[in-house]
Formats: C-alpha cells, sequence, structure tokens
C-alpha cells in the first residue's frame, strides 16, 4: 500500500501498515486501508437542461477518451453532432455517428469508446 501526503506541495510516499508523520508539534498515524477509486472524465461537459427526471447534457470526448460502464434511471437517447462514438453493451456494441440515434432502456449498462474527437447530446427521460 502506498500513501501519498501533500504537505507544503511536496509529496511524501511511504509503504507500509502504518504511517507516522510529525508536523510542527504534532504527530499523525495513518493506517492502511483499500481503496479504489475510477477517475473518468469528459474532455467537456454541460448541463443544458434539466427538470424532474428530464436531462439535456452536451458531451465532448477526444479521440481514443473512454467512460466506463455505468447505467441510468431513466430512457436515454444519443444524438451525435459530429465525430464517433462506439456504445459497447453487454450484448452489443453500436457505432453512434450524425447519421444514427441511439436508445437505452433504463438500467442498460453500457460504455463509450470515442472513435474520433466526439460532440453528443444525451437526452434522459
Amino acid at each position: 500500500m502506498i500513501y501519498m501526503i501533500l504537505y507544503k506541495k511536496k509529496a511524501i510516499l511511504k509503504e507500509s501498515d502504518h504511517l507516522l508523520i510529525k508536523i510542527g508539534k504534532d504527530v499523525v498515524n495513518m493506517k492502511r486501508m483499500s481503496v479504489t477509486h475510477e477517475f473518468t472524465k469528459p474532455v467537456e461537459g454541460k448541463k443544458i437542461f434539466s427538470e424532474g427526471d428530464r436531462d439535456l447534457v452536451h458531451l465532448k470526448l477526444k479521440e481514443g477518451e473512454t467512460i466506463k460502464e455505468h447505467d441510468s434511471t431513466n430512457h436515454v437517447f444519443i444524438f451525435v453532432a459530429s465525430g464517433e462514438v462506439q456504445f459497447i453493451g453487454r450484448e452489443e456494441s453500436h457505432l453512434v455517428n450524425p447519421e444514427t440515434i441511439l436508445y437505452m432502456k433504463p438500467y442498460e449498462k453500457h460504455a463509450l469508446e470515442a472513435k474520433t474527437d466526439v460532440s453528443l447530446f444525451v437526452m434522459k427521460c
């Protein structure tokens, strides 16, 4: 397990079960704990409309960027303004571009991979 502590803009890394750090007169005892995080973020995202359980979101992704598997409690429609994005479901995969519209039922698991720089709209209702 690796701990990382930022102190006065310097990172201190230690590998052990416990980590004692003295900061001024204080001693901090940190215990090892297992934590996992997945950070994925669109290059740009903007909520255009939101009312009740209805949302319209504009996303921009760079070529090769991915969004990990997730689902929605709502019906989802995907409209691509420019570029191409691969939607990967549990049982099938679809390449979506400006000539297609993708519909997903509530709780349908899916992930995304931008095949080119892409601008798309996500409508949840």
